[in-house]
């Protein structure tokens, strides 16, 4: 896994870029950048871009989310069907991840991988896409089932993509009846005053018929199931959540966490309860996904100055890598708006040098 969006290969990039350059180049190059604020143009518009790229992985974990609750025991589609929630992966290392449900059949076994897409230049290739990932859980069938401890038939694998803020049509637009071999859905998730996902069977202008999964399940997204009364607000986090959800979610960790520990320095957080954290989100089957995570986390953080290494910190074995979020209390609303913007202008000053370390190094 590596930081997503446009901070994607940033160290790569920072490293070569540092062999390639001497020194005086450097300088004439990014030096000035750490000296710019939110107003002047050059981070304005990287500032503008990183903001959008935010909203759209927060769509894509509100779609995610919604339907990780939806198939959990007794909610809105496992109270009425047979399918049930076994696990959230993404298959962040395949190339047509990631895919971010995992469903198991109670009693056939059935399988559904859930590909979401919530961008419409990602819309592109997703007949591709989910039929290769079917097939990758097919060949993957006996590792996934010793994870996630079910037992996977595998001529009764299907998969599903599930849109967000995106036409149908131009979903379906590559999908083909021909040499069709994992069966695939498309769900639509709408959110406003009501938060529904539903079956879509007809799709302007393209010439596919929409595939229905078997039994109760397709006859109530059919009809549009109702997930919430109310526009969903809020939403889990995820161990490969976006970098600044997962930053903003550490302050109250935090602050409970060391409640009761006064030698602890309230935003101090070591390696090792960075990686506990993000264990106990969902989608982490397994620790060393976490502590991959929680390590290309460090170096992001530290890297754009959001972190910073503590020597010597109270309350740490003396083996423990600390660091500190530079806070010193609980954050009020207010002081959090404030973290969040002051994060945002250290992540578009770092996408500022990458973006002048990649022009170099072309």
């Amino acid at each position: 896994m590596t930081i997503r969006g446009k901070a994607h290969d940033w160290k790569d990039l920072r490293d070569e870029f540092i062999d390639e350059a001497t020194d005086v180049e450097q300088e004439d190059i990014v030096g000035n950048i750490d000296e710019l604020d939110g107003t002047d143009e050059p981070l304005q518009g990287e500032l503008e871009e990183y903001q959008e790229e935010v909203k759209l992985y927060n769509r894509r974990f509100i779609l995610r989310a919604t339907l990780t609750s939806a198939f959990q025991f007794g909610n809105a589609l496992a109270s009425e069907t047979q399918w049930e929630l076994a696990d959230s992966l993404s298959f962040d290392q395949h190339e047509d991840g990631p895919a971010d449900l995992f469903v198991a059949h109670s009693e056939s076994h059935g399988t559904i991988i859930v590909l979401a897409v919530v961008q419409q230049e990602r819309a592109e290739r997703t007949y591709e896409r989910i039929q290769s990932l079917c097939s990758y859980v097919k060949s993957e069938m006996r590792s996934i089932e010793e994870d996630l401890s079910v037992i996977i038939d595998e001529n009764n694998i299907e998969g599903a993509v599930a849109i967000s803020r995106v036409q149908p049509g131009n979903v379906a637009g590559d999908f083909t009846a021909e040499d069709e071999h994992w069966p695939v859905s498309v769900w639509e998730l709408v959110s406003g005053e009501r938060e529904t996902i539903s079956l879509v069977e007809e799709f302007d202008g393209v010439d596919w018929t929409g595939y229905s999964p078997d039994g109760e399940l397709s006859t109530l997204l059919s009809d549009g199931v109702e997930l919430a009364d109310t526009e969903h607000l809020a939403f889990d986090l995820f161990y490969d959540s976006h970098h600044q959800r997962i930053y903003q979610y550490l302050p109250p960790h935090l602050d409970k966490i060391h409640s009761n520990d006064s030698d602890k320095t309230t935003f101090h957080i070591s390696r090792e309860e960075l990686v506990e954290f993000l264990q106990a989100r969902q989608g982490a089957v397994m620790r060393e996904k976490a502590v991959s995570r929680a390590d290309e986390l460090i170096n992001w953080w530290d890297y754009i100055g959001a972190i910073s290494e503590v020597s010597d910190p109270d309350g740490y074995d003396d083996n423990a890598t600390v660091y500190t979020l530079r806070k010193t209390r609980m954050l009020s609303k207010n002081q959090s708006e404030k973290v969040k913007n002051q994060y945002q202008i250290k992540v578009a000053k770092a996408l500022l040098k990458r973006s002048k370390h990649e022009q170099y190094l072309n």
